[in-house]
């Protein structure tokens, strides 16, 4: 008695199919070229569906401005699905997101990575040395086998940072794990672009599901791993 009610929500929430529409509109113009006008929309749903506990409420206003609000249902632990990866393989995860990065920790738990895994990206610098991290030359880092890596980083006003430009970086270093791109994009012709780039083992949009992305990348460690043992075989034969 005496408690005021919540002020009701400024628009109407939208059904699960108008919900849908906006992705299917976003994802097309996102198709037709470079750069994407979904601004890591399908990301954020993605926190929200495959986050245990967490559940997203859509509203869209009469210029289309789409906003969420994001929900805790319940305390839950994050869940582990069967992988097809060797166990206790060490991760690390590279974005300029608080989110993104939260994610990709789900990401490498459910790829049954070792505890050890991290993520960086909170600052510039941790990216500028990311190189020494893959190579386990910063003290209390473990060296990473799997790298899920952002392609655009952008910490306002000093420059965007590219994660292709690292993959390649991390190449010409005699990194042995694999670089996985991490984009906001659903383009395949982009796609096409970042895996010509030499270091650049896979690329998985952030749109993608878990199931999606953990195929990718499982598919990923096996080619590399297979290239290396036959790489391994000639140089011995030649010897």
């Amino acid at each position: 008695k005496g408690k005021k009610k919540p002020p009701p929500p400024r628009h109407k929430p939208l059904t699960e199919e108008e919900v849908q529409k906006i992705f299917a509109r976003e994802s097309y113009n996102a198709s037709r070229g470079y750069i994407s006008s979904n601004l890591g929309l399908p990301a954020a749903y993605n926190a929200a569906k495959y986050f245990p506990g967490f559940e997203m409420d859509f509203f869209e206003d009469s210029t289309n401005i789409v906003t969420f609000q994001v929900s805790i249902k319940c305390p839950c632990k994050h869940f582990e699905t069967e992988s097809n990866l060797p166990r206790g393989l060490v991760g690390l995860g590279c974005d300029d997101s608080m989110v993104c990065r939260k994610m990709m920790m789900m990401l490498m738990k459910t790829l049954g990575m070792s505890d050890q895994s991290y993520t960086l990206g909170r600052d510039r610098d941790e990216i500028l040395n990311i190189v020494d991290y893959a190579l386990g030359k910063i003290p209390d880092f473990p060296k990473p086998d799997i790298i899920l890596m952002d392609q655009n980083f952008d910490y306002g006003g000093c420059g965007m940072l590219y994660g292709t430009r690292f993959a390649n970086l991390l190449k010409k270093n005699g990194f042995e794990g694999i670089v996985v791109i991490m984009s906001a994009n659903s383009s395949r012709l982009e796609e096409d672009i970042y895996l010509k780039v030499p270091g650049v083992d896979c690329v998985c949009g952030k749109h993608l599901s878990i199931s999606h992305k953990k195929a990718r990348i499982t598919t990923a460690w096996k080619k590399k791993k297979e290239r290396m043992r036959r790489e391994q075989g000639d140089v011995e034969k030649n010897d």
